[in-house]
């Protein structure tokens, strides 16, 4: 299982290039809240321990060792969203608070647009406005567009406006902070993110396709968090389309509750890949032990089998306990494999 990771012409590297085009100062406070309105990295990130076994083809038949597969798979797929969206993330924020905006309304801030952006003939934007939510509270919207030069025949969009005059918006969402006086950040909002955007401009990388959508509640900065993605990729070649969605909850003991559905996804170890569908439902400590359950389809199973695996493991993620068995029409019809002990699966 596979998440699209960006990669944007290297633009944090660009932002050194940016202060001729945009000029160098102190920012005030009022720009401050403007950049608070946009969610960090950090804040956004799914936090799982790091792991080194290559889950990037595992299957209910290849655990390597004794590694727990559902951790190996949650946390790689983990890694590779974080990487998706964090480069850009890491890019509106060094950007913002390196430089002052371009332009100040009372109720925005603009950065750009910048021309020619690291030589490649690329125009981008950034803008962060203030207005309220239904509710009439604090609302941040923010939006990241692109232009190839040549395309540009106007303004930018402005945030709650369409891509328009030769502009493609490459990220975009809003920011509801709720945080108590006096205690660390917390907030609420979406955030989306359209390689295929990028694609049309000209920038990314060729392998990123398709969209990726997330709904996010956070607390203490990005200590306890509720995250669900929806992940998109377009038909490519002899790639069917596939989707993906996502559920990550963190509380401040650091228990993690993890929910993936993946569909259409190909396994491109196998000669001859076919179409499968992946869920596991999973969740672990502080320490990383935890248990978790999952269903395989299709594949190179038939179209009314399906094989479950029932897993637990310790702080080393270690499989403790598993079960994997083969159905056919919801009825059990062999166990392809068993050992540990239940006893030893954590209580979660």
């Amino acid at each position: 299982m596979t998440v699209t990771r960006v990669r944007i012409l290297g633009m944090l590297g660009a932002i050194s290039l940016l202060a001729g085009a945009i000029g160098c100062g102190n920012l005030s406070n009022e720009d401050l809240l403007f950049i608070w309105g946009v969610p960090t990295k950090t804040e956004l990130e799914l936090v799982v321990a790091a792991n080194t076994t290559n889950a990037q083809a595992l299957t209910y038949q290849d655990t390597p060792s004794n590694r727990s597969t559902l951790y190996a798979v949650s946390s790689k797929a983990a890694l590779d969203l974080n990487g998706s969206v964090g480069s850009l993330l890491d890019f509106v924020d060094a950007l913002g608070r390196g430089y002052p905006p371009t332009t100040r309304l009372e109720d925005a801030r603009i950065w750009g647009p910048i021309e020619n952006l690291e030589g490649n003939g690329v125009t981008m934007q950034l803008e962060i406005q203030r207005g309220q939510n239904d509710q009439e509270e604090a609302r941040y919207r923010f939006c990241l567009a692109f232009a190839k030069d040549t395309d540009v025949t106007g303004a930018a969009p402005r945030c709650t406006e369409p891509a328009q005059n030769g502009y493609h918006t490459v990220l975009w969402g809003f920011y509801d902070p709720h945080t108590p006086e006096g205690s660390a950040r917390a907030g609420a909002g979406d955030l989306h993110l359209d390689f295929e955007a990028m694609h049309t401009v000209g920038i990314g990388n060729t392998n990123d396709r398709g969209t990726i959508d997330i709904a996010y509640d956070f607390t203490q900065g990005g200590e306890a968090k509720q995250i669900d993605l929806a992940v998109a990729r377009p038909a490519e070649g002899t790639t069917p389309a596939s989707t993906a969605s996502y559920a990550y909850n963190l509380d401040l003991a650091g228990k993690v509750d993890f929910y993936v559905d993946v569909q259409n996804v190909l396994d491109q170890s196998k000669p001859d890949p076919k179409p499968q569908d992946i869920s596991i439902d999973a969740a672990w400590l502080a320490d990383t032990s935890g248990r978790g359950n999952s269903v395989w389809r299709g594949g190179n199973l038939q179209a009314d089998q399906y094989v479950t695996l029932d897993e637990c493991w310790d702080s080393a993620q270690e499989r403790t306990y598993w079960r994997t068995a083969l159905y056919k029409d919801g009825v059990e019809q062999l166990i392809l494999d068993h050992g540990g002990d239940a006893l030893a699966c954590p209580s979660l």
